[in-house]
């Protein structure tokens, strides 16, 4: 427990070290790729469970492991690993205990590079005319030429998102919205689950769109009332989202998932709404 002035019992060397012992367990808290590194149960569930291994509170746990993240990129700043580090110098002898972590973190110098090439890459979001110069990604912008549109020198990427932005136009953009504030976060297409994760992210539009009961038109049920609770013509959706994410490369999928999600959300959107409206033609239902 905290102390009266809101500090924390100092973790001695013996605490420390069997930090780093238990830390790789929990993966969802330092691993970038760890399928529940952008969930926030998976994290509070973590916490609470190292919190118990160690006898601290979680947030204690948590303020040690950000001290440590911190000393682990101050050192490997100067000192790579690699390269023998002069502990006199750096003064933080514990590094190789964290070594699990060196792809993980990173010095800010470089965290800088990468922010800007971030930022640029956001607009692309935005849907504003700049875009970044090395990403090999086309700007959304629905007005551009057919001669503007198509990039010189394509890498099979940037010819994917191409493919998909010529998709795009006209779809609805409250959908596109709708969805992309309701999902959790869509996982990398190899990883187990990835198929229930897209369903989960679409179930909160999917469930007003599907037809009432009672409409002779295929799967009429509502999407709380179907077993084992997914229409096939979801499945179909979900798993052509998955598919396309697989298009790109893993590191592109880590810096611009939010940004592909969207796009792709909103081309399968499109192609599942004009599938549907051609079955509603030959229904009597609303």
């Amino acid at each position: 427990m905290p102390a009266t002035n809101g500090t924390y019992p100092k973790w001695s060397e013996d605490e420390i070290e069997k930090f780093a012992v238990h830390l790789p367990v929990y993966e969802c808290i330092w691993n970038k790729r760890s399928p529940g590194y952008r969930q926030q149960d998976d994290h509070v569930e973590a916490w609470r469970a190292l919190g118990i291994v160690m006898g601290r509170t979680p947030d204690d746990c948590k303020n040690k492991y950000q001290n440590l993240r911190s000393a682990l990129v101050r050192d490997l700043r100067y000192h790579p690993f690699g390269e023998e580090s002069p502990d006199k110098k750096s003064g933080w002898i514990k590094r190789d205990l964290f070594r699990f972590m060196q792809d993980h973190v990173q010095p800010r110098s470089r965290l800088k590079e990468e922010s800007t090439a971030t930022r640029h890459s956001l607009t692309m979001y935005r849907g504003t005319s700049e875009q970044p110069r090395d990403s090999g990604l086309p700007e959304v912008d629905s007005h551009l030429t057919d001669e503007e549109e198509t990039p010189s020198h394509s890498s099979p990427s940037s010819a994917s998102l191409e493919h998909l932005k010529n998709l795009l136009e006209p779809v609805p953009e409250i959908a596109g919205s709708h969805l992309t504030s309701n999902s959790k976060g869509v996982k990398r297409p190899h990883e187990d689950g990835a198929l229930d994760v897209v369903i989960h992210a679409l179930a909160g539009y999917t469930r007003n769109r599907l037809p009432h009961p009672g409409c002779s038109s295929g799967s009429s049920a509502p999407f709380e009332q179907l077993e084992p609770g997914r229409s096939p013509k979801l499945v179909k959706f979900a798993s052509n989202i998955v598919a396309r994410l697989s298009e790109f490369p893993e590191p592109e999928q880590d810096k611009l998932m939010k940004q592909i999600k969207t796009l792709i959300i909103k081309t399968e959107l499109k192609l599942y709404e004009t599938a549907e409206d051609g079955e509603e033609k030959t229904s009597t239902c609303e």
